[in-house]
Parts: C-alpha cells; sequence; structure tokens
C-alpha cells in the first residue's frame, strides 16, 4: 500500500510541474502550441448586425457579451474615441489573430440587456473592415475564451498592454465587484 501512496504522489508532484511549465507562457505563446491555427478572419463574420449584450454572471457584475454570448474585452493600447477624437483600434496581425475585433459587416450593432445603443459605434479599421466599438472602446473577443461566458481574457497583458472586460456605462472592468 505504500507503493500506491508513493505513484500517487509522484504523480500529483508531476502534474504541478506541468502546469506551472505551461502557465509560464505568454498567451501569445500558448495559442503558437494549439493543433488548430488561428483564423486570419476577424469575430462577426455572418452579415447579420453583431449584438452587444449584457450579463451578469462572475463575480466581476454586469459585462458586454456578444449575440453568442462571448465575453467583449477592451484593449488599454487602443485610443478611446472621446468628444472630437475618433477610437482607434491598435491590434493587428498577429495581436487580431489572439484577439479578434469584433466586427460589422451590414448593419449598425444592436444594443440587448442593459447595452445601451447610444454607447455603440463603429469605426473603419486600417485594412477597411469595420469595427464595433462602446463607450469608445474598439471590442474584442478572446481566442483562448471557449464557450459562452468563458472570462479568461480579462485582465491579461499581452502586446503591450491589458485587456478588459467592459461595463455597460463602457468603463473597461478592472477588479470584482466588492
Amino acid at each position: 500500500m505504500s507503493a500506491l501512496l508513493w505513484l500517487a504522489l509522484a504523480c500529483q508532484i508531476a502534474f504541478l510541474i506541468a502546469v506551472q511549465t505551461v502557465s509560464s507562457y505568454s498567451y501569445t505563446e500558448k495559442l503558437a502550441y494549439t493543433e488548430e491555427p488561428a483564423t486570419e478572419e476577424p469575430a462577426g463574420t455572418d452579415d447579420e448586425s453583431p449584438v452587444v449584450a449584457t450579463t451578469t454572471a462572475g463575480e466581476f457584475g454586469p459585462h458586454l457579451i456578444d449575440g453568442y454570448g462571448r465575453t467583449l474585452y477592451a484593449f488599454g493600447g487602443d485610443r478611446r474615441g472621446k468628444d472630437a477624437k475618433a477610437a482607434v483600434s491598435t491590434c493587428y496581425g498577429d495581436c487580431a489573430k489572439v484577439w479578434p475585433p469584433l466586427i460589422a459587416h451590414s448593419s449598425h450593432p444592436d444594443a440587448e440587456g442593459t447595452a445601451k445603443p447610444e454607447l455603440l459605434s463603429t469605426i473603419e479599421r486600417r485594412d477597411g473592415s469595420v469595427q464595433v466599438i462602446y463607450g469608445g472602446w474598439p471590442l474584442y473577443l478572446f481566442a483562448r475564451d471557449f464557450g459562452p461566458l468563458s472570462r479568461s481574457g480579462h485582465a491579461v497583458e499581452d502586446f503591450e498592454g491589458y485587456w478588459y472586460m467592459v461595463a455597460p456605462d463602457g468603463r473597461p472592468i478592472q477588479k470584482p465587484m466588492e
């Protein structure tokens, strides 16, 4: 029986070492190790108008999701549109593979739930696509979020900036609700 306990302990140690090794990679490096290649196609690729909605799931309180329940993020490296200044998206190339922009293909985005229609708009990206913005922030998805309401991209430092979920008032959420 003692040998069985030693085997179990060895397996636990091996697992902890493996988890520590994987967690030391950045999100960009993790993407490079997936079996499925990242797509160049931006998010929201159908002809329907994109939906920006809200959810209250999780410890961060109400935050934005798309029409499929996927969490939406703002990037601290972007320029927020405010007053006469237009929003500017700085996420292209490898960044847009990991953080696909929410794209509007044919019409203005729709607001649902407590998302405010007056905070929704679009900007033209330098590649000619039209990105949805909310409260002046360009919106993105995260390629490592798997399924509705996944929030694994929140407060991640990647591509020389931080990524945050967005509150219904348009502010990036930086800490859990108290």
